[in-house]
């Protein structure tokens, strides 16, 4: 990920299943923990033994300050993570075909600013195209109104794995057109202008 050092990197302890054994260990002491609210331990192994899932076994590409969890948590600004329906009362807006999360875990990228992601030109017709690569990564679910795609966290590790290099290529290409598109706006300004001037002239 573009936000900085991942879970990977060199031989570490922090293995799913090294954690696993240590909850094991932890959960033979779980009334204690239980009575002694100074104790929190054990809901934090377990959080740790679900990152290591998502890592893992499902190929997550997770920036190395990101403490995953299976209610919600934030990867970047762009990614969040959560469970959505049943219990939690999460539910996606504005679903494409209407369907509904059932108490599923679920990768959301989501782009509040639309076209404003790559400038202030607004490019429609270039975000478009974007998001287009995005959803070839098979998302469970669509809310294309808020410019938003739902992965299950099997689909969410390749998605992860190529997520940054998507945008860096779309970005690469946004400045590339840059002149390209003023260009295109100066024209449509000056259309508008000669018009307003011919309309004027017949008013008169």
């Amino acid at each position: 990920m573009a936000t900085g050092q991942t879970h990977e990197g060199k031989k570490s302890m922090k293995t799913k299943a090294n954690y696993i054994a240590l909850l094991r260990d932890i959960e033979k002491h779980k009334e204690l923990i239980a009575e002694d609210r100074d104790l929190r331990c054990l809901g934090t192994i377990k959080d740790k033994v679900f990152t290591r899932e998502l890592i893992e076994d499902c190929g997550w590409n997770l920036p190395a300050h990101v403490h995953g969890n299976e209610n919600w948590f934030r990867i970047s600004s762009n990614l969040t993570a959560g469970t959505f329906g049943g219990d939690t009362k999460r539910s996606i807006t504005w679903e494409d075909e209407a369907k509904d999360p059932n108490n599923e875990f679920l990768l959301c990228v989501s782009f509040s600013t639309g076209p404003y992601f790559f400038g202030e030109d607004y490019d429609v017709k270039f975000f478009k195209a974007f998001f287009q690569e995005l959803e070839t990564y098979g998302p469970s679910f669509k809310d294309s109104r808020n410019k938003s795609l739902y992965f299950t966290k099997e689909k969410a590790g390749l998605f992860l794995q190529n997520y940054d290099e998507i945008v860096k290529k779309h970005r690469e290409l946004y400045r590339s057109t840059a002149n390209e598109r003023k260009a295109k706006n100066l024209r449509e300004e000056l259309q508008k202008l000669e018009d307003n001037n011919r309309n004027s002239g017949v008013s008169r």
